[in-house]
């Protein structure tokens, strides 16, 4: 009778073992799993234009006029590093050409800045190393999307918070659509 009892102890002992085992393997992988869902956005720089198309085009289709990617149109920078977003345009304008349809877009402050970060509006928008608004007129053609990389810059001492923009494209001079985006400068 002993016998079977220590028989049933070790029994026990390994089966508790092989548990504890399977239930760590799998909260690792759900861990990796859930991690490269988050990260799945990749950075705007590493992605070439047609790549944000594809990817902007798998998650709301072509119908949109203007669409920032990442898609959750909220973007972290942290400091030091180049990060940001890019906007997409497309000439949903009927009967046009692109020799018609000249777009422009620009991105504006829309935070409290200075009750939110302590500095002003112009200080924010001196982070954008680039993009921050078109040179001149862009000719798109119907149904076509022009992708535009917005890239910002942040350096050691700069405020950690939290800014949105509002990103206005404009068409022939007239208001075509605007879309905002939050800008979080981490360290």
């Amino acid at each position: 009778m002993r016998i079977q009892t220590k028989r049933g102890a070790i029994e026990l002992s390994i089966n508790t073992i092989v548990i504890i085992v399977l239930a760590m393997s799998m909260l690792i992988l759900g861990l990796v799993l859930i991690k490269g869902l988050f990260s799945g956005a990749n950075d705007v720089i590493d992605l070439t234009n047609d790549q944000v198309i594809s990817k902007i085009n798998a998650q709301f289709g072509s119908e949109d006029k203007v669409a920032i990617y990442p898609i959750t149109e909220e973007v972290e920078v942290k400091q030091g590093d180049k990060s940001g977003f890019a906007v997409v345009i497309r000439n949903k304008l009927t009967g046009s050409t692109s020799q018609d349809a000249l777009f422009s877009y620009s991105i504006s402050v829309v935070s409290d800045t200075k009750k939110d970060c302590g500095i002003s509006k112009e200080k924010i928008m001196e982070f954008f190393v680039a993009g921050s608004e078109s040179d001149s007129d862009i000719p798109i053609a119907t149904g076509e999307p022009l992708v535009k990389k917005v890239l910002l810059d942040t350096q050691e001492g700069d405020p950690l918070c939290t800014v949105q923009f509002r990103v206005d494209v404009k068409t022939n001079g007239k208001n075509y659509k605007s879309k905002y985006v939050f800008v979080t400068f981490t360290d």
